[in-house]
């Protein structure tokens, strides 16, 4: 199988990743334990090595290194303040869950009671001299046409006040 002209291109791309990969892990993971290196010089070829032990019988030169910031506490902090910023808008969502909940079992109650007063006030206009109530001695009592103006105009003004849209 021929190599074609894409994977030809894309070979020196995906080394390049996979170096800078490497390369970016590299530092962290050789200087974890000890923030020392050490650099000789090979005596045979005279190339310059670098390793995290000193060679045996070589003379090496010993070079520090600063090991990279920490960066736990200021991950910590900021993956702290986001859990809180979740939690709270968790719980600003209950809170508006729990409002929603509590206009609406109000809503409801309203417009039951405002079918109950509108109810009441059909039956006191549509029934004139045949209603019947009970007074305080506990007896039967049929109402008095000036009784009937009177409770006509107060369930009124209560289904204005409980039945209107502004509630």
């Amino acid at each position: 199988m021929k190599p074609d002209l894409r994977s030809f291109i894309q070979m020196p791309a995906l080394f390049m990743g996979v170096s800078a990969v490497v390369l970016g892990i590299l530092p962290y993971s050789l200087f974890a334990e000890n923030n020392e290196i050490y650099r000789w010089v090979d005596p045979v070829d005279k190339s310059i090595h670098y390793s995290q032990t000193a060679p045996a019988g070589i003379p090496s030169e010993t070079i520090k290194v600063e090991p990279p910031p920490p960066t736990g506490s200021d991950s910590q902090k900021r993956l702290e303040e986001m859990q809180k910023s979740v939690e709270e808008g968790i719980k600003s969502r209950e809170l508006d869950a729990e409002k929603r909940k509590q206009e609406a079992e109000q809503a409801a109650k309203r417009k039951q009671e405002c079918e109950q007063l509108r109810n009441r006030l059909t039956t006191l206009q549509n029934r004139p001299g045949k209603i019947l109530y009970e007074n305080k001695s506990g007896q039967m009592q049929r109402m008095t046409e000036e009784r009937r103006q009177e409770n006509i105009a107060k369930f009124k003004k209560q289904i204005e006040e409980v039945c209107s849209p502004r509630h």
